[in-house]
């Protein structure tokens, strides 16, 4: 794993990557470890707001119908309310005591009073002087401005927990400081976890007058695309030759072949961004003048294949339940023995800021092609994952 550590420049951002295997087998409904690489990225990420998938077209001529077609699509409310709403009767016992669901509130990190509500705890980032009034401990946080200075604090609240009841201490304080302090409306999102979300009449959630949103993915094509060697360990990336005083070195040796690596990932993470923003400069009818683009391809052009690419995209309050769904599809249809080794995706999110600093942003994950075409049952397939975080919360 490679770690690219934040620069002391609190406004820096900086992305982690990683690089390993992925496991021969994945259980659909018990896909993951909470500490097995991508599948906790993708958990820990709870916010996500934009999901881009880039595919070749034989892939998704041959998946989509079969595999993707189904979890392609889903829903999410848009609602306006106070955070007293939330403390009420059915909304309480239904969402947040026996069910699951995610919510964040509109604002401004670091500016504004921010609302999240993930696994039943919720999370209130607001400036001091709403702190001292609404009379709940809660910790000082970073907010990008003098360091001595304490001017955002966090509170955090488990409402699952069974002190979280109305006619408890604790609960009625929160309820008081909605009523009293924190009485503003505020646009929320809301997106219901359970295995069968309901948006209907019936459903607490239609006492606050939401907007229900069906989200479905938005597909634009990257025709006549030059694709590198995407496994940054491939036979093409040659590692430069250690000197003569590094020779010797097994440590000079390893740094270097790291630091190889390193760039090769850079340079993969920039193509993928390029075939993102369906650039020119990654097609093989480029005739980009250099002087106007010094843009080059991570490899020579010679080395690269052609390829018709599919993009995916989906808007919205995006869980990451069903992002690790959408994943484990991908991963089985890579995985599968009928599919070819050539096959490959890359799967990009970008997340709500929640935070003034310090802020996960999102993340890549490549599965590049199989080296090895024998099929053989003990080669696993690989995978890049790019992490980005830091700097300031705004975008």
């Amino acid at each position: 794993m490679i770690d690219l550590e934040p620069s002391e420049d609190f406004q820096r951002d900086f992305c982690r990557t990683s690089y390993g295997s992925l496991p021969q087998f994945v259980n659909p409904d018990q896909p993951t470890k909470k500490k097995h690489l991508p599948f906790s990225s993708i958990n820990r990420h709870q916010f996500i707001h934009d999901l881009q998938l880039v595919i070749p077209q034989d892939d998704y001529d041959a998946a989509w119908d079969s595999r993707l077609k189904d979890i392609s699509v889903f829903q999410y409310a848009k609602l306006n309310a106070p955070l007293s709403a939330l403390l009420d009767g059915d909304f309480l016992n239904q969402y947040i005591k026996a069910g699951n669901i995610l919510m964040i509130s509109e604002g401004r990190p670091g500016v504004d009073t921010i609302y999240t509500l993930s696994d039943g705890i919720l999370r209130i980032e607001l400036d001091k002087s709403i702190y001292e009034k609404v009379g709940i401990v809660g910790k000082a946080v970073k907010h990008g401005g003098r360091t001595h200075v304490k001017e955002r604090y966090l509170i955090e609240l488990n409402l699952r927990l069974p002190s979280m009841l109305h006619g408890k201490k604790g609960f009625e304080k929160l309820v008081w400081a909605s009523k009293q302090v924190l009485t503003d409306p505020v646009t929320w999102l809301f997106c219901d976890l359970n295995p069968t979300p309901d948006y209907t009449e019936k459903a607490p959630i239609s006492q606050l007058n939401p907007k229900i949103i069906t989200v479905s993915p938005e597909l634009s094509t990257r025709r006549h695309t030059l694709v590198p060697p995407l496994d940054p360990t491939s036979s093409t990336y040659n590692p430069p030759s250690p000197s003569a005083s590094q020779a010797t070195d097994k440590h000079a040796i390893q740094s270097l072949s790291q630091d190889f690596l390193k760039q090769t990932t850079d340079d993969l993470s920039e193509w993928l961004a390029l075939v993102a923003l369906d650039s020119d400069r990654v097609r093989s009818d480029d005739t980009i003048d250099p002087y106007l683009s010094r843009y080059e391809l991570p490899t020579i052009k010679e080395e690269c294949k052609e390829q018709h690419l599919l993009s995916l995209r989906w808007k919205g309050l995006i869980p990451a339940e069903w992002i690790l769904r959408l994943f484990v599809s991908l991963l089985r249809h890579v995985q599968s023995p009928n599919t070819s080794p050539n096959s490959w995706f890359a799967l990009t999110s970008s997340a709500f800021p929640r935070k003034a600093m310090d802020n996960d942003k999102g993340y890549t994950i490549l599965s590049p092609p199989q080296n090895d075409h024998s099929q053989n049952a003990e080669i696993r397939r690989k995978y890049v994952l790019w992490e980005y975080a830091g700097g300031m919360g705004f975008f």
